[in-house]
């Protein structure tokens, strides 16, 4: 829902990020990948200008060449699936409370704070974790909630009420775009980025691009919170 061909304007990140390149005319076209490692492998081999999405978890020689610049940040929650006989999983706040269970991850993701606390690891694609935590192959998994319910509504819409989402919450996932330092253009485009952002949040634009993907009750207080 954040990147993506099917969604309104191809998601509320892109249709920010788009904004700024235009308002600021950067010289940049978004082409929406089907997946981050081939986005990964543009911005480290072909020297893309920068990437957009979560989780780029990039190497050390490419975190060096890396100028990240938060746009979003989403609330992420653990969900389950509930049937009639399983017992609900504790989410206490503390990794612990699911040791010995199967968190389900997409590939790439840095996984080692559950494996450090007992939890066994399943990859996948997203929409195929929800499917492994129908069939009980995977006990739980860590996403924003629009990101589920999306997902929900496309691959399993009659489970709705059966996905059950875990408080506290997770944490947070930011949401951006990461400029390339190895690009003739990436520091000045990351510059004039900024200078961008900072425009559009405070004479209301983002707050309106946000409304008009998440509904008017969305706020941007509740989205630029960049500090964690």
């Amino acid at each position: 829902p954040f990147v993506s061909h099917t969604s309104k304007n191809h998601g509320v990140l892109y249709e920010l990020i788009d904004s700024i390149i235009k308002t600021e005319q950067i010289a940049a076209e978004i082409n929406v990948l089907p997946s981050l490692n081939m986005a990964k492998y543009y911005f480290s081999q072909e020297d893309a200008l920068a990437m957009i999405g979560h989780d780029f978890n990039l190497n050390k020689e490419n975190q060096k060449k890396a100028i990240f610049i938060p746009v979003l940040a989403i609330d992420e929650y653990y969900f389950y699936y509930a049937s009639n006989t399983d017992k609900p999983l504790n989410w206490t706040g503390k990794l612990s409370a699911f040791k010995d269970k199967t968190y389900g991850a997409t590939k790439g993701e840095n996984v080692q704070v559950y494996k450090k606390a007992g939890i066994h690891i399943k990859y996948a694609r997203l929409p195929a974790l929800l499917k492994k935590m129908q069939q009980q192959q995977v006990d739980f998994i860590r996403e924003p909630e629009l990101t589920v319910d999306t997902l929900i509504e496309h691959t399993l819409p009659k489970e709705k009420n059966a996905v059950i989402k875990m408080q506290p919450k997770a944490g947070k996932m930011l949401l951006g775009i990461v400029f390339n330092k190895n690009h003739k253009d990436g520091k000045q485009a990351a510059k004039q980025f900024k200078a961008g952002l900072k425009k559009m949040i405070s004479n209301g634009q983002f707050e309106a691009v946000l409304q008009k993907h998440l509904g008017s009750d969305a706020k941007m207080k509740d989205y630029v919170n960049f500090s964690n």
